[in-house]
């Protein structure tokens, strides 16, 4: 499992708020769950996001993003979600 270097490129869509943002929006049933699994699953709900998998180490863009769905996980060698994967 590697992080792609860099993340897409941010895409708010005009929106000020993640309920602006098309498509399913947040996974709380994938906590606990393998990322690349998950990926899969939030990429086939939502077409429109890009799905990056990061340790909370990782930076991320601090602006809302529509495009894209991080998942934190406990380390990239497990890979397993800690926190609910969202939009934003």
């Amino acid at each position: 499992m590697s992080i792609p270097s860099p993340p897409p490129r941010c895409d708010s869509l005009g929106c000020s708020d993640i309920t602006c943002c098309p498509g399913k929006q947040s996974w709380p049933e994938l906590v606990g769950m393998k990322a690349m699994e998950a990926k899969s699953i939030i990429e086939e709900d939502n077409p429109n996001v890009t799905v990056v998998i990061a340790t909370t180490e990782l930076y991320r863009v601090p602006d809302l993003c529509c495009n894209i769905v991080w998942i934190y996980v406990d380390d990239l060698q497990n890979g397993v979600i800690t926190s609910v994967p969202r939009v934003g």
